[in-house]
C-alpha cells in the first residue's frame, strides 16, 4: 500500500507477540510491527484510513521522525548503538 502511494520503505521490524499495557476489547496481547518509510502526507493519510477500516488493527501510531531520530535509527541498524554495539577496534589500541 505504501509503495503504491510513492513511499519508500526504509526498514521493517517484526517485534512479534507482546503483552498489551492495558486490556483493549478483552484482548491482553497483540502483534507489534514497526515500519520506517519515507513518503508524503498522502501516503500517511491513505495508510491511516486503511488502519481505521481494518478490524484486526487494535491501535496504530504514526509519527514523524526528525533528523536526530533518523540518524539514531541508522546508527542502531549499523550496530553503533544499543545492546549489540560493535566496538571500534581502531580505538582499542593501547597508547603510552
Amino acid at each position: 500500500m505504501l509503495k503504491s502511494q510513492g513511499a519508500e520503505i526504509v526498514h521493517q521490524e517484526h517485534w512479534g507477540l507482546k503483552n498489551l499495557r492495558y486490556t483493549i476489547g478483552k484482548k491482553t496481547t497483540g502483534i507489534y510491527h514497526v515500519v520506517e518509510y519515507r513518503g508524503t502526507g498522502k501516503a500517511v493519510d491513505t495508510l491511516e484510513v486503511a488502519f481505521r477500516r481494518d478490524e484486526s488493527v487494535l491501535r496504530y501510531l504514526t509519527i514523524r521522525l526528525d533528523k536526530y531520530a533518523l540518524k539514531y535509527n541508522e546508527d542502531k541498524r549499523a550496530g553503533l548503538v544499543g545492546r549489540n554495539k560493535k566496538v571500534n577496534t581502531e580505538k582499542q589500541g593501547a597508547t603510552v
